[in-house]
C-alpha cells in the first residue's frame, strides 16, 4: 500500500512539474512598457478630490459560487464576484463600480431575483477599507456605479419594447436598492443606448440611429418612471455612456458622443410631458465618457465621427466638439455647468501591421511614451470639463482594465487546462500588477496636470 501511494504521488507530481513547464512556454507574452511622470509636490485640491473607482469583475482574479457564512448570501446556483478589498485597499481606493454581469441577478427573461438581490445588498453594505487619513478607522466602500448590460451582452434596449423595459427596470430596481444603504453619494445607473438591427435599418435607412436612441430614451424612461413609484425615496442618478464599434450590428447609436447629450435632453422632455414625476431628474442625469469606446469609433473607418466638413475626427479635433456638448459657459468662458459625471478610463492599442486594434487595457500595453502621452492628455482634457473634483457627488474616475486571470494560480501550474475550463476572463487582460500600475500612472499624471 506504501508502495501504491509512493507511485501515486511520483505520478501526480511529475504531473504537475510538466503543466508547470508547458504552462510557462504557453502563457502569453506581453511586452511591459514603464513612464516615469514627474513627481508633484503639491497635489491641487481638485486632484485630492477625483474619486477614483474600479469595476468589481475586475479587481478579483476568483469567482466564487454561493457565498455563504458572514456574507450571509444562499448557498445555491446564485453567482457573484467577490469584492477584492486587499486589491482596493492597496490602490487607495474608494469606489466601486458594480457591474450587472458580476451577479447572475437576472433570469434569462431579464427578470429579478429579488431573495438573492436582498442578500447581495447586504453583503455589499459590509465593505469597508481602512482609512489611510484617520488612523486606519473603517472606511465604507463606495458604490459609485451600476453599469447595466448592453447589446454585447444579448440585449438591445432599441428593439424589443417588453424585453427592454423589463431589462431596465430590473436593473434600476438594483440601482434603488443600493441607493437605499445611502452612503453619502449618488449612485449612478450607466445605461447604453441602444443598436440598430438589419429590420431597423431596411425600414428607418439613413434615420436608423436616430430611431435607435428614440427607443431606448422611451424604454428607459418608462422604466425609469415604474422604479421610481415602486421607490418613491429613491435618489440615484442616470448617465448614458458611449458605445464601440461592434461588427455584429449596422449602426450604434451610442457611437457618437453626442448622442448622450441629446439622449439626455429627450430623457428630460420625456419626464416634462408626464408632470415630471421622476423627481430632480436634470439634477441626477448626466453622461459618462468611456476612453476605449471613444478611440475605438475614432479608428474606424466608418465611423460616423465627422465635423461640420465631414472630415473624420482625430484625438484632438473633437475635444472641442465635447467641451461644446458636455459644458455650458458664461461670457468669461468660465465652465458655469457640467453633464459629463465620470471618464471610464483604460489604454487603447491601435492597430498596424504586427497588431490588431484592442481596447480596455493597462498602459503597460503602450508602444511607446508619445502614444501613452497622447492619451493621458486627452483624459486630462476630459477630466478638465468634468464634474471629477468638484462637489458632484455623482463623479468618479473609473478604471476600466479587465483582469486576465481567473484563479491565477490554477493558470500558472496548469494553463492549458485553466483555459479549457473557462477561466481565461480577457485574452489580453491585464495581471494585477498592470491594473496597479495604471492607476499609480494616472493618479500621477492628474495631480501633475491639475495643479
Amino acid at each position: 500500500m506504501r508502495r501504491l501511494f509512493s507511485r501515486l504521488f511520483t505520478l501526480i507530481f511529475g504531473i504537475l512539474i510538466i503543466s508547470i513547464v508547458v504552462s510557462f512556454f504557453t502563457s502569453p507574452s506581453f511586452k511591459e512598457f514603464r513612464i516615469e511622470i514627474p513627481e508633484t509636490k503639491e497635489v491641487s485640491a481638485r486632484a485630492k478630490a477625483i474619486s477614483m473607482a474600479f469595476p468589481v469583475r475586475d479587481s478579483s482574479g476568483y469567482t466564487l459560487t454561493g457565498l455563504t457564512g458572514k456574507n450571509e448570501l444562499p448557498a445555491d446556483n446564485n453567482r457573484f464576484t467577490p469584492v477584492d478589498l486587499n486589491f482596493y485597499d492597496k490602490n487607495n481606493l474608494t469606489g466601486i463600480v458594480f457591474g450587472i454581469q458580476s451577479a447572475e441577478l437576472l433570469d434569462d427573461k431579464y427578470g429579478l431575483n429579488s431573495d438573492f438581490a436582498e442578500n447581495l445588498m447586504k453583503y455589499l453594505s459590509t465593505l469597508v477599507v481602512p482609512d489611510q487619513n484617520n488612523d486606519g478607522a473603517p472606511l465604507p466602500v463606495q458604490i459609485t456605479h451600476v453599469q447595466f448590460l448592453d447589446h454585447r451582452d444579448g440585449i438591445n434596449y432599441a428593439a424589443d419594447e417588453i424585453e427592454a423595459i423589463r431589462a431596465l427596470t430590473s436593473q434600476f430596481t438594483v440601482a434603488a436598492m443600493i441607493d437605499k444603504q445611502k452612503k453619502n453619494r449618488c449612485v449612478t445607473a450607466v445605461v447604453s443606448l441602444g443598436a440598430v438591427d438589419a429590420e431597423m435599418r431596411r425600414i428607418q435607412g439613413a434615420f436608423a440611429e436616430s430611431y435607435a436612441l428614440s427607443r431606448t430614451v422611451r424604454h428607459t424612461y418608462e422604466a425609469l418612471k415604474s422604479v421610481s413609484a415602486q421607490f418613491p425615496e429613491a435618489s440615484f442618478c442616470i448617465a448614458f455612456i458611449n458605445s464601440a464599434t461592434d461588427q455584429n450590428f449596422s449602426g450604434i447609436a451610442g457611437l457618437d458622443p453626442a448622442n448622450l447629450k441629446i439622449a439626455r435632453d429627450q430623457l428630460l422632455a420625456a419626464n416634462a410631458a408626464w408632470g415630471n414625476p421622476v423627481r430632480d431628474l436634470a439634477a441626477r442625469t448626466s453622461v459618462v465618457i468611456d476612453v476605449s469606446a471613444l478611440y475605438s469609433a475614432l479608428q474606424d473607418s466608418l465611423s460616423p465621427l465627422k465635423d461640420l466638413n465631414l472630415k473624420p475626427y482625430s484625438f484632438e479635433s473633437i475635444m472641442p466638439s465635447l467641451r461644446n456638448s458636455f459644458t455650458t459657459v458664461d461670457y468669461t468662458g468660465k465652465i458655469q455647468n457640467r453633464i459629463l459625471s465620470s471618464v471610464f478610463i483604460s489604454y487603447y492599442q491601435s492597430g498596424s501591421e504586427n497588431r490588431t486594434q484592442s481596447g480596455y487595457l493597462p498602459f503597460t500595453r503602450a508602444e511607446n511614451a508619445r502614444d501613452a502621452m497622447q492619451q493621458l492628455n486627452f483624459i486630462a482634457e476630459l477630466v478638465e470639463i468634468s464634474a471629477l473634483g468638484t462637489a458632484d457627488d455623482r463623479s468618479a474616475l473609473v478604471f476600466n482594465i479587465p483582469r486576465r486571470e481567473i484563479f491565477p494560480v490554477l493558470h500558472h501550474l496548469a494553463r492549458p487546462l485553466a483555459e479549457k475550463l473557462g477561466l481565461l476572463r480577457k485574452k489580453d487582460g491585464a495581471a494585477r500588477s498592470e491594473q496597479s500600475y495604471s492607476i499609480d500612472l494616472v493618479r500621477g499624471y492628474l495631480a501633475y496636470k491639475l495643479q
